[in-house]
């Protein structure tokens, strides 16, 4: 196992190699062979509304440790993740399109936001491919330096799964095309959803697509790609959050089956900010605005880091029970019955109690381990791809 820690300690160094401005990779678009550019999964003057001075916080870990640093940390109490400054024009980026895809598809949602239901689908497509960049770069890094094998990653289970990313990516593709229709503007009212189910006679996919314009403004932006499994089918459910002047914007792409686990966050606005908490304390790639960042005094600003680095510790969609955004829960408290205003304020004035470090990597080894085996379960590893050893 020594070897093992060695070679997954050289996967990291990889990834951070292939992740580089250096590095070379083709555009993500459908028959195009040009290189591509540094872009944004999420709009640059998007992330600018909760900027200062260029410049957004969000958590970045320390790929570059070299051989005994990671274990010293471990034992010193210290995880290799920093929510750290990271410049607009590096913040979200990935080496997804080339300059002229990059600049032709989306234009529009770069220069106004969420508009139109094609922009929904544009910033999902962006979101998508992004996962989907850097789950090939892990699968790269993985097979040239674990003997040949995928470690964290699995492309057979990836292929496999119903809801894929992808599937997502080949279906929003196609809707970028044509269908003039998306290109009306969506009207709906503070309390109102939009939802849509996307369809193409090229690929048969069963997903639903939610919109919300929530009327407060959140200072973030994130987005996620989560592995659901309900009823021991797995599938992707991709999460955007990303403001606008005065308010927030919520997309979910998902399977039907998973609709009311959302659904239930929906009935007031500190569901809603539950919601966005959870997201982002499940390993969300998030990006705040540094004046909400320096409200933080270090106590929350070391036990925020820490419980996002062991964001295993949570179910999927579990509310969190610390508050990230305290002026805002207390406005969004004022018109709550009383006890539910009693367990929201909590939340501020109380910092929850965690298991000791150790006891908390173990879990998350022991836990990593489990979801790779539920993976190589599912598909029987038929392959032979994925790494044979690991079991609790």
């Amino acid at each position: 196992m020594d070897n093992l820690a060695k070679e997954i300690r050289d996967v990291k160094l990889k990834i951070t190699s292939l992740l580089s401005k250096r590095s070379s990779h083709i555009c993500l678009y459908p028959g195009c062979k040009e290189k591509a550019i540094l872009s944004h999964s999420i709009s640059k003057s998007i992330l600018s509304l909760i900027a200062k001075n260029g410049k957004i916080i969000e958590p970045i870990f320390d790929r570059n440790c070299v051989k005994g640093t990671f274990e010293e940390a471990l034992k010193d109490n210290r995880i290799n993740l920093k929510l750290k400054e990271n410049g607009l024009s590096k913040a979200s980026t990935f080496k997804g399109f080339c300059h002229e895809h990059d600049n032709s598809i989306f234009t529009n949602i770069d220069n106004r936001g969420i508009v139109t239901q094609r922009d929904i689908f544009l910033q999902l497509y962006r979101t998508a491919c992004m996962y989907f960049f850097t789950y090939n770069i892990i699968s790269e890094a993985e097979q040239k330096n674990v003997h040949g094998y995928e470690y964290n990653s699995n492309s057979e289970f990836e292929q496999k799964i119903p809801i894929s990313l992808d599937k997502i990516i080949f279906l929003l593709n196609d809707l970028l095309i044509d269908f003039p229709e998306l290109d009306k503007p969506i009207s709906i009212k503070p309390d109102e959803i939009f939802v849509t189910r996307p369809f193409s006679n090229k690929i048969n996919l069963n997903i639903e697509i939610f919109y919300k314009k929530i009327d407060f403004l959140c200072p973030l932006a994130l987005q996620k790609d989560f592995t659901v499994s309900m009823d021991g089918i797995f599938q992707h459910s991709i999460i955007v959050v990303t403001p606008s002047k005065e308010s927030t914007n919520l997309i979910i792409l998902c399977h039907p089956s998973i609709t009311g686990q959302y659904g239930k966050f929906f009935q007031n606005k500190i569901g809603l900010l539950n919601l966005i908490e959870s997201i982002i304390m499940s390993d969300a790639d998030f990006y705040l605005a540094p004046d909400e960042f320096n409200k933080w005094d270090t106590q929350k600003i070391k036990f925020l880091e820490e419980d996002y680095y062991f964001f295993n510790e949570r179910k999927f969609l579990q509310e969190y029970d610390f508050s990230l955004f305290d002026e805002l829960r207390t406005e969004l408290c004022s018109d709550l019955p009383e006890s539910l205003k009693a367990h929201e304020m909590a939340k501020i004035s109380h910092i929850p109690k965690r298991k000791t470090f150790k006891e908390r990597n173990n879990s998350m080894s022991c836990q990593t381990i489990r979801d790779r085996q539920k993976k190589i379960n599912f598909t029987g590893n038929k392959t032979g791809l994925s790494y044979p050893i690991g079991t609790v």
